[in-house]
């Protein structure tokens, strides 16, 4: 594979997975907003 091509792949997965975590940590806070509530 050439290097553009695994750098691509390297920037899509970061994406993927940094948008999962801040869907994820989003989510967390609601759930202790709601329970504080």
């Amino acid at each position: 594979m050439s290097t553009e091509a695994i750098i691509g792949m390297v920037v899509c997965l970061t994406i993927t997975v940094g948008g999962f975590l801040v869907f994820l940590f989003k989510a967390l806070s609601m759930d202790k907003n709601k329970e504080e509530e």
